[in-house]
């Protein structure tokens, strides 16, 4: 899987839109290594939830030219940057403007990738986006990372409707970190009737970050936690 040619994006349109870093390139190396499982899979409908610079559902695009593939994002701002970086790459992309899945008919999406705000902070830094300000994109960039309680306040809206996102066969991948308690997650996401399994996980500089893929247990192969 190529990464994509970001030298179109300006560091000034990284003051309004996440920047990416070692969890991107990580989701990267998730989605390369489960590359030949999806191309077998044969997904009609990829998305992508916080496409950012358009990085990661990019390259998804370019690898699988077959499957319709998705950007939403709640900043605008980042969806031009994800049009532009699609445009610069060669990709074919639908890009949106809009919170989470709201406009998606229910059981439509095959392969779901999400890079979710994850950091821990206190809940009103989510709700602290202010449309009147003189730039509210500035106030957009703070969505992009902040996570509210235990890192999860935005991440648990997506769990709590995998059932009607997912298509039967439909697989998910989700970046988290050890914060997010990722055990629990997984054990929470089993009762939901999914699956959940470590692709990759890497250490960084004050944090530990995992990349969770989750299936229907039905589907699943193996059905157990990779976290010791």
């Amino acid at each position: 899987m190529e990464t994509p040619y970001l030298t179109h994006i300006t560091s000034e349109d990284f003051k309004y839109v996440y920047e990416p870093a070692e969890d991107s390139f990580l989701l990267l190396d998730a989605l390369e290594a489960d590359l030949s499982k999806l191309q077998s899979q044969q997904p009609a409908i990829c998305t992508e939830i916080g496409s950012g610079s358009g990085v990661i559902i990019t390259a998804v695009a370019k690898a699988l030219p077959q499957t319709a593939c998705f950007a939403i994002d709640i900043n605008p701002r980042a969806c031009d940057v994800t049009t532009r970086t699609a445009a610069k790459n060669g990709a074919n992309l639908n890009v949106i403007n809009m919170n989470l899945l709201n406009g998606f008919r229910s059981n439509v999406v095959d392969v779901l990738i999400f890079n979710p705000p994850y950091v821990v902070t206190p809940d009103e830094e989510i709700d602290s986006y202010d449309s009147t300000s003189d730039n509210p994109f500035n106030d957009n960039i703070i969505k992009s990372w902040a996570g509210g309680t235990d890192g999860r306040l935005i991440m648990d809206r997506v769990f709590d409707a995998m059932d009607t996102i997912l298509t039967a066969n439909g697989t998910a991948y989700i970046l988290v970190i050890e914060e997010n308690k990722p055990k629990e997650i997984i054990a929470n996401m089993k009762t939901k009737g999914f699956c959940g399994s470590i692709v990759t996980e890497r250490r960084i500089r004050g944090e530990h970050l995992f990349v969770i893929r989750f299936e229907r247990v039905s589907h699943a192969q193996i059905c157990k936690s990779a976290i010791k």
